[in-house]
């Protein structure tokens, strides 16, 4: 819970799953073959966000805590910005728990740094 908002993430049931499987791991229908987790069967959108070294941790453990919602990443460690990797039908929660965020953190919403490169970016 931040500042009042409770975000969860309950997928229903699946095709060839059990009632009630959810979160990233669960099997869906449009998995595409080879690929694995949520951001295989839907499109993620990058949300990238400047904030104090020393909240990050903070930030990351409430958006890890929120199952589904954003997979946090950095370039460097020590760089006050974060990306985060937040699957299409989620954007909506992720922005409101971003906005929570905001007033406890200082965490702001900032256009993707022009010398933003992740190791798993630099792969491709």
């Amino acid at each position: 819970m931040t500042n009042g908002v409770i975000l969860s993430y309950m997928r229903g049931p699946v095709k060839n799953g059990p009632v009630g499987t959810w979160g990233p791991e669960a099997p869906s229908p449009t998995e595409k073959p080879g690929q694995k987790g949520i951001s295989a069967r839907v499109g993620s959108i990058s949300l990238f966000f400047r904030l104090p070294l020393s909240e990050i941790g903070y930030v990351r453990a409430v958006v890890e805590a929120h199952d589904g919602i954003a997979y946090v990443r950095s370039a460097a460690a020590n760089r006050g910005e974060i990306e985060w990797l937040v699957p299409e039908p989620l954007l909506e929660d992720a922005r409101a728990l971003a906005a929570a965020l905001a007033t406890e953190t200082g965490l702001q919403e900032i256009p993707r740094p022009e010398d933003w490169i992740v190791e798993a970016d630099a792969e491709r």
